[in-house]
């Protein structure tokens, strides 16, 4: 089984901006948790632009990679009071994101809840207690994070680096409206695939999540 919670992280982040002398410019993010492999949970973000002069960009934007013991996101073997216990965490740092004015996206499962904060107004991350600034465009802020079953010791960062996190826009949902109806073309891989794909050719990566 997944997680007993709302695994949605989904914002669309429409923007506008005119002068005289150009047409608008418009871009959004996309996102979400979910599970990778037996040890290793997910949590994302990738974003794009599109501007008259230079066409459409995407790239991700951060991923955190948080592992545990195999199996450890299923909830295998939790009491029901740790269940509970872990819950209550998770939407307490739910409630206190939303009263600072973030995103919050991650989950729990048994004994574990973890989650990471996005300050969209400070371009900030903040995983365990810690402040990350988002790089700039086309680069990855990519975070490493174990022990999140809290089995074996506290939760911690193995590591956080930035990478190219430029994506082909090629990969994306293409859409358009004819009359009344609004036609959809996906593409055989996502850009997140792709991405993974890329990013487990990274021997840390490939070993962390293994």
């Amino acid at each position: 089984m997944g997680h007993p919670m709302t695994r949605s992280f989904l914002a669309l982040l429409l923007g506008a901006a005119a002068t005289p002398a150009v047409a608008q410019s418009r871009g959004g993010s996309s996102g979400g948790t979910h599970s990778l492999s037996e040890r290793v949970d997910l949590s994302y973000q990738q974003r794009y632009v599109e501007t008259p002069a230079d066409g459409r960009t995407d790239w991700m934007q951060f991923i955190v990679l948080w592992r545990g013991q195999p199996g450890w996101h299923s909830g295998r073997g939790a009491t029901p009071d740790a269940r509970s216990e872990s819950e209550h965490a998770y939407r307490e740092a739910s409630a206190a994101a939303t009263m600072a004015g973030h995103s919050i996206m991650g989950g729990y499962a048994g004994h574990a809840a973890y989650w990471a904060e996005l300050d969209r107004e400070a371009n900030t991350l903040f995983v365990l207690g810690k402040a990350y600034p988002l790089p700039a465009k086309d680069s990855t802020l990519v975070i490493l994070v174990d022990r999140v079953d809290h089995i074996g010791g506290e939760p911690y960062v193995v590591g956080a680096a930035v990478i190219n996190g430029h994506m082909s826009s090629e990969l994306q949902t293409k859409t358009w409206t004819s009359g009344d109806t609004t036609f959809m073309v996906r593409p055989s891989r996502d850009g997140l695939e792709v991405f993974l794909d890329n990013l487990k050719k990274d021997p840390a990566i490939a070993a962390f999540i293994q």
